[in-house]
Formats: C-alpha cells, sequence, structure tokens
C-alpha cells in the first residue's frame, strides 16, 4: 500500500493533464493492491469468526466440479510457479453436504499454502474418497516439508512458518481452513517431514448432519 502510494504521488506529481503509466508499474499496482485486499479480508474474516463463527449455507454439491472451479481461480498462480497440480479426485464420488464457498476456500488456501512455501515446480496432488459418511480429503506436495515444532502451531493464529521472502501473509490462511472444517463438523490435520513434502488431510460430511 505504502508503494502503490508513492507511485501515485509520483504520477500526480507529473506535469500536464496526460500521465504516462507502463503497463509494467500498472501490473505491480494491482499486484499490490490484490495483496492488501488479502490481508484485510482475512482480517474480517478470522474477525467474524472469532465473535460470531463461521457462517454456513450448506447444500448437495460434486467435490470434484467445485474443486475444478476454485482451482481455475488459482491458475495465473500456478503457472506463474510452474507448479504441477492434479485434480486425482473421482469423478463417480456420493455428492457431500456443505457450503460450497467455504469448502471451495478451504481448497484455495491449502493449494495457494503449497505455492507459497516451496520453490517452483512443486508438484501438488489432491485426493479424496468416502469413509464411513464422511469424505475424507488430501491435499499433498513434494516440497521442501514442514518441521514438527511448525506442525504442532500451523494453524495457530498469526502463525507464518518459513514462507519465500516474496510472500506477503499474516498467517490466517490455515486458521481459517480449519475454522471452516471443524464448523461442518470435520477435522484436519497435516503431516509433514522436512524434505519430504506436506500432506493436508481434512474430512467433510456426506450426509446432512443431524443434532
Amino acid at each position: 500500500m505504502i508503494g502503490t502510494s508513492i507511485v501515485l504521488n509520483n504520477l500526480n506529481a507529473q506535469p500536464g493533464d496526460a500521465i504516462a503509466l507502463s503497463r509494467l508499474v500498472l501490473h505491480h499496482m494491482i499486484d499490490s493492491n490484490r495483496r492488501q485486499l488479502n490481508l484485510i479480508n482475512s482480517l474480517i474474516d478470522t474477525h467474524a469468526a472469532e465473535i460470531w463463527g463461521i457462517t454456513l449455507h450448506c447444500q448437495s454439491f460434486a467435490l470434484r466440479e467445485l474443486v475444478e472451479s476454485a482451482i481455475a481461480d488459482l491458475q495465473p498462480l500456478i503457472e506463474r510457479e510452474t507448479a504441477l497440480l492434479k485434480n486425482l479426485i473421482p469423478t463417480a464420488l456420493p455428492p457431500l453436504y456443505a457450503d460450497p464457498l467455504q469448502i471451495a476456500r478451504v481448497y484455495q488456501n491449502l493449494v495457494a499454502n503449497a505455492l507459497k512455501h516451496n520453490p517452483p515446480g512443486v508438484n501438488i496432488n489432491l485426493q479424496a474418497q468416502p469413509v464411513s459418511g464422511w469424505m475424507h480429503c488430501s491435499i499433498s506436495d513434494n516440497g521442501v516439508g514442514i518441521s514438527p515444532e511448525q506442525c504442532e502451531k500451523i494453524f495457530n493464529p498469526y502463525f507464518r512458518g518459513n514462507p519465500r521472502t516474496t510472500s506477503v501473509g499474516l498467517g490466517l490462511g490455515l486458521y481459517l481452513c480449519q475454522q471452516i472444517v471443524q464448523a461442518h463438523g470435520g477435522t484436519i490435520a497435516v503431516e509433514s517431514h522436512k524434505g519430504q513434502g506436506t500432506t493436508f488431510y481434512f474430512t467433510l460430511p456426506i450426509n446432512k448432519l443431524t443434532a
């Protein structure tokens, strides 16, 4: 935000009514604004979750189709990081009964986390299988891995681990994932070893939960 403000002030100081702006500078400003919006939205969502909890609007939907749509929004980032993402979720799965918008956020946050904390070229696999009325989902990568000490804290709000130096964030994405999954009655966990990649596991309801 400070950088964008400096650029805008410099542009405003140029003489004349017309202002020249290179496409590269414009792209940097757009990226900066996007990051700031993401940070602000994360803070708002976290505050809302802590005060009122996660509000769910549940319905039946196909998991693979939802994931394909959610990941499509991240395609520019996936391509920029030269990552290989494989959606291995079968098409012939029973439908989930959950909030599709919130579940899409879980997948987007976990995939973005894998991209942010690993070097370019990381492989990411998405899988799911039904077990006793629950969908057991996983997102795994072959990246740098996480230490046991970090795994214990990874769902704590504002915990950032060791992101790449170019990443910007508040460490709220995984915390929000946990809140969303738990609001559905599910569980979320991480398994990782340094140098051997990371896998996030979480469960989602297939059938409507009864009180």
